[in-house]
């Protein structure tokens, strides 16, 4: 599935044209691009300073990806922990949800300016053996536009970073990729794209986080976090089990 190359005298001439990046990636690289990267366990593991750095610069930088013309919420377990006031544990990705009737064609827009590109990851495999010291994982990324995200129910939707030839890096920080959800009204329910369901009232915003530079931050409602650990229904995974648990000592003093 990985293309040639192209020289860089083609791709300076294509990237002047007036069409969307995902159109002209298409032509000059085709609509499937694969990587390798290392492979996040998922196990319980306490963070260190230069990943409480590494964390505390994601979120500084990600307002700046994302702008702010297109409302979106923090979600993930990142959320459960700026929200608890406490990092309990490392995490291996940034996600963000938007809430219904927010345009990700906007906030698609808006990234692709910053060298990012909107894919769908249709496949993934890790590799038995560890590579140079390491585990790792080869994906399969489908890239998509956001009008295609939104009709053909793709899961697994990602803001990809990539390099000056347009091609996917490989995955070792945080700002590497930020997984995606958006919510949509269907009938009487609130439904994610990852296949949540909510009551069609809930309100999925939480409450604000301020970084050291004064900007603020929009999380996702704990109990929207916490519905969607119970509706994935890994009952014995220990991050969900952890999750759960900072969620509950959160009820218990707060009373959300």
């Amino acid at each position: 599935m990985n293309s040639t190359l192209v020289s860089d005298s083609i791709l300076a001439r294509a990237f002047q044209s007036k069409e969307g990046l995902t159109e002209k990636i298409r032509k000059l690289i085709g609509p499937f691009q694969t990587v390798t990267s290392p492979t996040h366990e998922r196990i319980l593991e306490k963070p260190n300073p230069p990943y409480i750095e590494e964390l505390e610069n994601a979120l500084t930088k990600l307002p700046e990806l994302l702008g702010t013309e297109t409302p979106w919420l923090l979600g993930g377990a990142i959320s459960i922990a700026l929200s608890a006031g406490e990092i309990y544990r490392k995490f291996s990705a940034l996600r963000i949800i938007l809430p219904p009737n927010n345009s990700l064609e906007n906030l698609a827009s808006n990234i692709e300016q910053k060298n990012y590109a909107l894919f769908s990851r249709t496949w993934m495999i890790k590799y038995p053996k560890k590579r140079e010291g390491r585990k790792e994982k080869f994906d399969v990324y489908l890239l998509i536009t956001p009008n295609e995200a939104l009709t053909k129910k793709y899961e697994n939707l990602r803001f990809v970073k990539l390099d000056r030839r347009k091609r996917i890096l490989p995955h070792y920080n945080l700002l590497d990729y930020i997984d995606i959800e958006f919510l949509t009204v269907q009938k009487d329910n609130l439904v994610s794209n990852e296949g949540y369901i909510f009551k069609k009232n809930f309100c999925p915003e939480g409450k604000f986080y301020t970084l050291p530079s004064g900007k603020t931050i929009r999380l996702v409602h704990l109990e929207y976090i916490e519905q969607s650990i119970i509706q994935r229904g890994r009952k014995n995974d220990s991050l969900d089990k952890e999750d759960l648990r900072i969620i509950e000592l959160y009820r218990q003093k707060h009373w959300i």
